[in-house]
C-alpha cells in the first residue's frame, strides 16, 4: 500500500471513472453443462461446442487504440462497445492511467518491489522455463497451510510441489465464503516455501445475494445475456448495484492487503473467461469499464500495490464473439495474459492461442492460467516456449482426468519445468 493518496489531485470515483470535482466526462472445470453449438466451451461453465475446436485463425493483432488515457482529470468512456476505446484513469501525474504500456514495467507505475520482482521474474523465464501450477480447492485449506493434499499427492509423484499456488475467494456455495482467510493463510504459507501466487475470483453479480453460487453466476449464454442494464448500473456511483459490487470488492482487497503486508505479489486474475457466454460478466459490451473500474478501484483507492493483473481468457478458435482482442482494457491495465485450455472440453493447445496471446500484448508474459489436462512441456517447448506457467484445475490432477503418473514425471521431469525448490525470485531489500 502507498501512503501518498493526499497527493491525488482529485477523489476517484468508483466505476464511473469520472473524478470527483475535477470535471470531464465521464472455470470452474465442471463436467456437468450440456453441449450447445454456438457456445465457447470452457472451464467457466462447463459448456462446449463443436465450434470452440476450430484452430487457426486466433491470433489477434497489436491492441493499438484500444486504451486511452485521460489527460488533467478528463476520462472518456469510449464507445461502450465491445471494439471500443476502453476507459483511461486520467487523474493527472500517475493516477489510473497505468503503467504497462510505456515504462515496460508492472500496469502499476507504484508497484511494490514484490510485484516487480514476480514481473521481471516472469519476464525473464518466458521462453526458458515454466512454472508448474497446481489449483487448491477451498477445503483443501482445512487441512493446514502447506501442503494442500492435491500438492502432496503431485510430490509423491515427481518429488517436489508445484512452483505456483492458486485458489479462489470466489462464491461457490455459501459456506466458501467463510474459506477466504483459509485461503490467505494457504498462500502465506506456499509463499514462505517459496510458491508463487494466483488468486481469482468467482464474482456472483450484485443483484443477487452473496453466496448465490457458482450456478447463480454462470447461468448465462449468447442467446440469454446478462442484463446490460444491470452493467451500466455497477458502473454509475451511488446505484445499488454499484454500492453492493464495491462492498464485495473491497471485502476481497481487505484479504488482499493482508497479503501486501507481508511483501508477497499476487497474480490477480479477475473475470477469467469473459470471451465465453456463460458469466454475466461474458460477452458484455461494457466489459473493459468493469475491468478498467475493479483496476482504478483496487490500485488507486485501495493502493493494493502487490498485485500483477492476468486478463485470462477461454480457449478460442475462429469466430467474431469471441476472440478476446474485443475485451482487452490495453497494457496500461494488465500485466500478464492467460488462456483456459480444456482438451475434456475439446480444445487444445493450440499454436493460435500462444501466439495470438503474444501479438495481443507483445511485451507481456503469456500463460495456461487453467488447465485440465498438463499441457505436454516436452512437445511444446520447441513451438510455445513462452508461456510462463500453467495451473491445473482441482478435481483434474488425477489420472482420469487425463494426467497420469507417466505425464507428470515427464512434464515435471523435463528440464523447462520449474517447482517450488527451484522459484528464485529476486530479493526485495
Amino acid at each position: 500500500m502507498r501512503a501518498n493518496a493526499a497527493s491525488l489531485p482529485c477523489t476517484l470515483a468508483f466505476l464511473s471513472f469520472v473524478p470527483l470535482g475535477c470535471g470531464g466526462g465521464d472455470g470452474m472445470g465442471d463436467t456437468g453443462g450440456q453441449a450447445s453449438a454456438g457456445s465457447t466451451g470452457g472451464s467457466g461453465g462447463g459448456t462446449t461446442s463443436s465450434a470452440s475446436t476450430a484452430m487457426g485463425g486466433g491470433s489477434s493483432t497489436g491492441s493499438a487504440g484500444s486504451t486511452a488515457t485521460g489527460s488533467g482529470g478528463a476520462v472518456s468512456s469510449g464507445s461502450g462497445g465491445n471494439g471500443g476505446t476502453s476507459t483511461g484513469g486520467g487523474a493527472s501525474g500517475g493516477g489510473a492511467s497505468g503503467g504497462g504500456a510505456s515504462g515496460g514495467g508492472p500496469s502499476n507505475p507504484d508497484a511494490d518491489c514484490a510485484a516487480r520482482s514476480l514481473f521481471s521474474y516472469l519476464n525473464d523465464i518466458s521462453g526458458e522455463n515454466i512454472l508448474s501450477g497446481q489449483e487448491s480447492l477451498f477445503s483443501d485449506s482445512r487441512q493446514g497451510p502447506f501442503p494442500s493434499r492435491r500438492d502432496a499427492t503431485i510430490e509423491g509423484i515427481v518429488g517436489d510441489y508445484p512452483a505456483l499456488y492458486s485458489s479462489d475467494f470466489g462464491d461457490f456455495a455459501e459456506n466458501n465464503l467463510d474459506d477466504r482467510q483459509r485461503v490467505v493463510d494457504n498462500a502465506l504459507a506456499y509463499a514462505q516455501e517459496g510458491s508463487v501466487i494466483q488468486l481469482h475470483y468467482h464474482l456472483v453479480q450484485p443483484d443477487l445475494p452473496d453466496g448465490s453460487g457458482y450456478e447463480a453466476m454462470s447461468a448465462f449464454s449468447s442467446g440469454n445475456p446478462y442484463a446490460a442494464e444491470n452493467i451500466d448500473r455497477m458502473l454509475s456511483p451511488g446505484d445499488p448495484l454499484e454500492v453492493e459490487h464495491r462492498r464485495r470488492l473491497d471485502e476481497v482487497a481487505d484479504y488482499l492487503e493482508q497479503l501486501e503486508a507481508e511483501g508477497i505479489a499476487v497474480l490477480w486474475r479477475p473475470f477469467h473467461e469473459m470471451n465465453g457466454d456463460w458469466f454475466w460478466w461474458g460477452q458484455q459490451a461494457r466489459f473493459k469499464d468493469l475491468w478498467v473500474g475493479m483496476w482504478t478501484h483496487f490500485t488507486e483507492t485501495r493502493q493494493l500495490d502487490n498485485l500483477l493483473w492476468v486478463f485470462s481468457v477461454n480457449y478460442w478458435g475462429e469466430g467474431a464473439a469471441d476472440d478476446p482482442e474485443l475485451y482487452y482494457p490495453g497494457d496500461a491495465y494488465v500485466d500478464v495474459l492467460g488462456v483456459d485450455v480444456y482438451t475434456e472440453y475439446g480444445h487444445s493447445y493450440a499454436q493460435s492461442n500462444h501466439d495470438g496471446l503474444r501479438a495481443l500484448a507483445p511485451g507481456k508474459p503469456i500463460a495456461i492460467t487453467e488447465n485440465g489436462e498438463m499441457p505436454n512441456v516436452p512437445a511444446l517447448r520447441g513451438t510455445q516456449p513462452n508461456w510462463v506457467y500453467w495451473s491445473t484445475w482441482w478435481g483434474f490432477e488425477t489420472a482420469e482426468s487425463g494426467n497420469p503418473d507417466s505425464l507428470y514425471q515427464a512434464v515435471y521431469g523435463d528440464p523447462a519445468t520449474l517447482t517450488q525448490n527451484e522459484v528464485t525470485l529476486p530479493a526485495c531489500p
